[in-house]
């Protein structure tokens, strides 16, 4: 997927799609009793988008999915980014 008209979403999918930035990413945000069950070595980028064609001048999202120890099941992650240019009070919501 090439977003065409917005560069802040190119420059998220181009960083976090490295691995080694993904995984730091996480480790800066996720708790410490949920990193102790994933294997971030094993970490794969999947291909899948699911941001509306709509929303894709706004939004930019990639989902990664991480083995967890001990499990036949694997950890899928999501990351949702929207760059505002201005700050909406209820943009978190």
């Amino acid at each position: 997927m090439e977003i065409k008209h917005n560069p802040h979403d190119k420059v998220f999918r181009r960083v976090f799609s490295e691995k080694k930035n993904a995984v730091s990413l996480l480790r800066n945000i996720l708790p410490e009793d949920i990193q102790k069950h994933l294997i971030f070595d094993e970490m794969t980028l999947e291909k899948e988008s699911f941001v509306s064609k709509d929303m894709r001048d706004y939004q930019s999202d990639l989902l990664v999915k991480i083995p967890a120890i001990n499990t036949d099941s694997d950890a899928m992650v999501y990351f949702l980014f929207e760059h505002k240019s201005v700050h909406f009070r209820n943009t978190p919501l």
